[in-house]
């Protein structure tokens, strides 16, 4: 368990462990509220998580964010694939109606 990660996240977390079984692959979570990240970053409040792809074949990788992408969009997160260094950033960033809690029975 990771201390001050936001049930947002906690709730992303186990999705990106779904779609990245659908592939065969084992998500690796590399960052929460730790590591370097930019000034206006939700890591630090727990809000944020990065998954790690370098293991990964590319068609994988592109698999996976858009399995993503199709689950945790339309709830308020954002999923991101960065380049440098290659891996999957995930936040709970709400806009409009979208609201993660919604989904939960």
């Amino acid at each position: 368990m990771v201390e001050g990660i936001a049930p947002q996240a906690a709730y992303a977390i186990g999705i990106a462990q779904l779609c990245y079984h659908e592939y065969g692959a084992t998500l690796v979570v590399t960052s929460v509220r730790d590591g370097k990240h930019g000034e206006r970053s939700l890591h630090p409040s727990g809000l944020a998580f990065d998954c790690r792809t370098r293991n990964l074949s590319p068609h994988t990788v592109s698999g996976i964010v858009q399995d993503m992408k199709f689950h945790l969009d339309p709830l308020g997160y954002d999923v991101v694939l960065e380049h440098d260094p290659p891996h999957i950033h995930v936040e709970y960033d709400k806009k409009g109606d979208e609201d993660w809690i919604q989904t939960i029975p």
